[in-house]
Protein backbone atom coordinates (compact mmCIF):
# COMPACT_ATOMS: atom_id res chain seq x y z
CA UNK A 1 0.00 0.00 0.00
CA UNK A 2 2.72 2.43 1.04
CA UNK A 3 4.93 1.35 -2.02
CA UNK A 4 2.20 1.84 -4.77
CA UNK A 5 1.22 5.43 -2.72
CA UNK A 6 5.18 6.42 -3.29
CA UNK A 7 5.20 5.38 -6.76
CA UNK A 8 2.18 7.55 -7.55
CA UNK A 9 4.20 10.62 -5.98
CA UNK A 10 7.26 9.81 -8.20
CA UNK A 11 5.01 9.75 -10.98
CA UNK A 12 3.35 13.03 -10.53
CA UNK A 13 4.58 16.12 -12.58
CA UNK A 14 4.87 18.47 -9.47
CA UNK A 15 7.21 16.01 -7.35
CA UNK A 16 10.56 17.83 -6.95
CA UNK A 17 13.46 15.99 -9.23
CA UNK A 18 17.14 16.83 -7.99
CA UNK A 19 17.32 18.98 -11.14
CA UNK A 20 14.37 21.00 -10.01
CA UNK A 21 15.63 21.40 -6.96
CA UNK A 22 19.21 22.38 -8.14
CA UNK A 23 17.63 25.06 -10.36
CA UNK A 24 15.02 26.50 -7.70
CA UNK A 25 18.31 26.85 -5.01
CA UNK A 26 19.94 28.30 -8.12
CA UNK A 27 17.51 31.02 -8.71
CA UNK A 28 17.20 31.99 -4.76
CA UNK A 29 21.12 32.64 -4.82
CA UNK A 30 20.48 34.90 -7.75
CA UNK A 31 17.21 36.96 -5.77
CA UNK A 32 19.64 36.73 -2.98
CA UNK A 33 22.14 38.27 -4.66
CA UNK A 34 19.75 41.00 -6.31
CA UNK A 35 18.14 42.00 -2.92
CA UNK A 36 21.50 42.58 -1.51
CA UNK A 37 22.64 44.74 -4.42
CA UNK A 38 19.33 46.96 -4.24
CA UNK A 39 19.53 47.42 -0.44
CA UNK A 40 22.98 48.30 -0.89
CA UNK A 41 21.77 50.96 -3.66
CA UNK A 42 19.04 52.08 -1.42
CA UNK A 43 21.53 52.93 1.38
CA UNK A 44 23.64 54.58 -0.86
CA UNK A 45 20.71 56.40 -1.95
CA UNK A 46 19.52 57.15 1.70
CA UNK A 47 23.28 58.33 2.41
CA UNK A 48 23.24 60.79 -0.88
CA UNK A 49 19.45 62.40 0.66
CA UNK A 50 21.08 62.72 4.07
CA UNK A 51 24.11 64.47 2.89
CA UNK A 52 21.94 66.98 0.24
CA UNK A 53 19.89 67.73 3.13
CA UNK A 54 22.88 68.50 5.44
CA UNK A 55 24.72 70.57 2.70
CA UNK A 56 21.30 72.41 2.00
CA UNK A 57 20.37 73.08 5.78
CA UNK A 58 17.30 71.91 4.76
CA UNK A 59 14.71 71.89 8.25
CA UNK A 60 13.05 68.63 9.82
CA UNK A 61 9.80 69.22 8.83
CA UNK A 62 11.18 68.72 5.18
CA UNK A 63 13.82 65.93 5.86
CA UNK A 64 10.93 64.44 7.84
CA UNK A 65 7.98 64.63 4.85
CA UNK A 66 10.36 62.77 2.53
CA UNK A 67 11.14 60.05 5.33
CA UNK A 68 7.05 59.70 5.25
CA UNK A 69 7.16 59.13 1.42
CA UNK A 70 9.82 57.10 0.93
CA UNK A 71 8.06 55.19 3.50
CA UNK A 72 5.13 55.62 1.91
CA UNK A 73 6.47 53.94 -1.20
CA UNK A 74 8.21 50.92 0.42
CA UNK A 75 4.78 50.02 1.36
CA UNK A 76 2.56 50.69 -1.41
CA UNK A 77 5.65 48.11 -3.41
CA UNK A 78 8.18 45.74 -2.27
CA UNK A 79 10.80 47.56 0.00
CA UNK A 80 13.50 46.54 -3.03
CA UNK A 81 11.51 47.23 -5.99
CA UNK A 82 12.74 48.95 -9.09
CA UNK A 83 9.89 51.75 -7.88
CA UNK A 84 11.40 52.50 -4.47
CA UNK A 85 14.39 52.70 -6.38
CA UNK A 86 13.21 54.79 -8.86
CA UNK A 87 11.60 57.59 -6.07
CA UNK A 88 14.83 58.16 -4.32
CA UNK A 89 16.42 58.87 -7.89
CA UNK A 90 13.99 61.52 -8.68
CA UNK A 91 14.33 62.82 -4.90
CA UNK A 92 18.23 63.04 -5.22
CA UNK A 93 17.23 64.73 -8.70
CA UNK A 94 15.61 67.28 -6.95
CA UNK A 95 17.83 68.04 -4.09
CA UNK A 96 20.52 68.19 -6.54
CA UNK A 97 18.53 71.00 -8.96
CA UNK A 98 18.22 73.35 -5.34
CA UNK A 99 21.98 72.59 -4.68
CA UNK A 100 22.84 73.64 -8.38
CA UNK A 101 20.86 76.71 -7.91
CA UNK A 102 21.86 77.65 -4.42
CA UNK A 103 25.26 76.56 -5.27
CA UNK A 104 26.73 80.04 -4.97
CA UNK A 105 24.69 81.31 -1.80
CA UNK A 106 26.31 77.82 -0.08
CA UNK A 107 30.27 78.87 -1.05
CA UNK A 108 29.45 82.21 0.43
CA UNK A 109 28.24 80.73 3.16
CA UNK A 110 30.84 79.08 3.77
CA UNK A 111 33.34 81.18 3.27
CA UNK A 112 31.50 83.35 6.35
CA UNK A 113 32.13 80.47 8.62
CA UNK A 114 35.84 80.00 7.80
CA UNK A 115 36.21 83.88 8.30
CA UNK A 116 34.64 83.81 11.77
CA UNK A 117 37.30 80.80 12.54
CA UNK A 118 39.92 82.77 10.93
CA UNK A 119 38.89 85.63 13.34
CA UNK A 120 38.77 83.75 16.27
CA UNK A 121 43.02 82.30 15.09
CA UNK A 122 43.51 85.64 14.90
CA UNK A 123 45.22 84.75 11.38
CA UNK A 124 46.95 87.40 9.39
CA UNK A 125 46.09 88.47 5.82
CA UNK A 126 48.75 86.60 4.24
CA UNK A 127 47.62 83.61 6.35
CA UNK A 128 44.33 83.96 5.21
CA UNK A 129 45.12 84.15 1.11
CA UNK A 130 46.72 80.80 1.41
CA UNK A 131 43.47 79.22 0.99
CA UNK A 132 43.33 80.48 -2.96
CA UNK A 133 40.07 79.19 -3.22
CA UNK A 134 38.47 81.36 -1.14
CA UNK A 135 38.81 84.10 -3.89
CA UNK A 136 37.28 82.50 -6.99
CA UNK A 137 34.29 82.93 -8.29
CA UNK A 138 33.69 79.41 -9.58
CA UNK A 139 30.74 78.33 -7.67
CA UNK A 140 30.46 74.06 -8.18
CA UNK A 141 30.41 71.01 -6.33
CA UNK A 142 34.37 71.03 -6.93
CA UNK A 143 34.46 74.45 -4.91
CA UNK A 144 31.94 73.82 -2.33
CA UNK A 145 33.88 70.48 -0.90
CA UNK A 146 37.17 72.51 -1.00
CA UNK A 147 35.43 75.36 0.79
CA UNK A 148 34.45 72.76 3.32
CA UNK A 149 38.08 70.61 3.50
CA UNK A 150 38.68 74.74 4.55
CA UNK A 151 36.64 75.19 6.94
CA UNK A 152 36.85 71.38 8.97
CA UNK A 153 40.60 72.19 8.66
CA UNK A 154 40.51 75.66 10.60
CA UNK A 155 38.24 74.13 12.73
CA UNK A 156 40.33 71.04 14.24
CA UNK A 157 43.33 73.75 14.68
CA UNK A 158 41.25 75.74 17.01
CA UNK A 159 40.21 72.92 18.43
CA UNK A 160 44.08 71.98 19.00
CA UNK A 161 44.94 75.72 20.01
CA UNK A 162 41.97 75.94 22.11
CA UNK A 163 44.53 75.78 25.79
CA UNK A 164 46.73 78.00 24.19
CA UNK A 165 44.17 80.48 23.57
CA UNK A 166 42.89 80.15 26.87
CA UNK A 167 45.96 80.71 29.01
CA UNK A 168 46.25 83.98 26.80
CA UNK A 169 42.53 85.01 27.38
CA UNK A 170 43.71 84.56 31.31
CA UNK A 171 47.06 86.85 30.58
CA UNK A 172 44.65 89.20 29.28
CA UNK A 173 42.54 89.98 32.13
CA UNK A 174 44.91 89.59 34.27
CA UNK A 175 46.47 93.11 32.57
CA UNK A 176 43.23 94.45 32.68
CA UNK A 177 42.46 94.10 35.88
CA UNK A 178 45.86 95.62 37.06
CA UNK A 179 45.28 98.22 34.84
CA UNK A 180 42.30 99.44 36.82
CA UNK A 181 44.00 99.06 39.63
CA UNK A 182 46.33 101.28 39.39
CA UNK A 183 44.19 103.61 37.41
CA UNK A 184 42.24 103.40 40.87
CA UNK A 185 44.97 103.73 43.44
CA UNK A 186 46.43 106.97 41.77
CA UNK A 187 43.33 109.03 43.06
CA UNK A 188 44.18 109.38 46.69
CA UNK A 189 40.89 111.00 47.07
CA UNK A 190 39.07 107.79 46.96
CA UNK A 191 40.85 107.05 50.76
CA UNK A 192 38.90 110.23 51.97
CA UNK A 193 35.25 108.93 51.57
CA UNK A 194 33.21 107.23 52.95
CA UNK A 195 33.26 103.11 53.31
CA UNK A 196 37.48 103.74 52.20
CA UNK A 197 38.45 100.93 54.35
CA UNK A 198 36.17 98.77 52.15
CA UNK A 199 37.98 99.85 49.66
CA UNK A 200 41.43 99.32 51.13
CA UNK A 201 39.85 95.70 51.66
CA UNK A 202 38.92 95.31 47.97
CA UNK A 203 42.60 96.35 46.42
CA UNK A 204 44.51 94.15 49.11
CA UNK A 205 44.52 91.21 46.85
CA UNK A 206 45.87 92.91 43.55
CA UNK A 207 48.94 94.08 45.61
CA UNK A 208 50.43 90.63 44.88
CA UNK A 209 49.16 90.67 41.05
CA UNK A 210 52.13 92.76 39.43
CA UNK A 211 54.31 89.59 40.61
CA UNK A 212 52.36 87.07 39.04
CA UNK A 213 51.70 89.14 36.01
CA UNK A 214 55.36 88.63 35.25
CA UNK A 215 54.60 84.91 35.01
CA UNK A 216 51.46 85.44 33.59
CA UNK A 217 53.42 87.42 30.49
CA UNK A 218 56.50 84.95 29.83
CA UNK A 219 53.90 82.07 30.05
CA UNK A 220 51.51 84.70 27.01
CA UNK A 221 55.11 84.64 25.16
CA UNK A 222 55.27 81.19 25.18
CA UNK A 223 51.39 80.29 24.24
CA UNK A 224 52.11 83.29 21.50
CA UNK A 225 55.46 81.39 19.75
CA UNK A 226 53.61 77.78 20.27
CA UNK A 227 50.61 79.34 18.23
CA UNK A 228 52.52 80.85 15.56
CA UNK A 229 54.36 77.69 15.17
CA UNK A 230 51.19 76.24 15.00
CA UNK A 231 49.67 78.25 12.55
CA UNK A 232 53.00 78.52 10.51
CA UNK A 233 51.57 74.62 9.46
CA UNK A 234 49.10 74.57 6.96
Amino acid sequence: MEDSAAAAHQKSPLAPTPATISALQVRKAEMDGLAATRRAEIENKQAQIAALHKRLSTDAEAVASLHAQCAAHAASAAPLSLAVLSFYDVSIAALEKQKAARMQGLVFDLRARIEKVYDELAMSPSERLAFVPFQSTVYNDAMLELHEAELNRAQERLKQLAPVFGQMAKWRQMREEVAAFELSSSNPSRLTKRGSHLILLQEMPYCSRPLRLQGWRRLALRSTYRCRHLLSQR
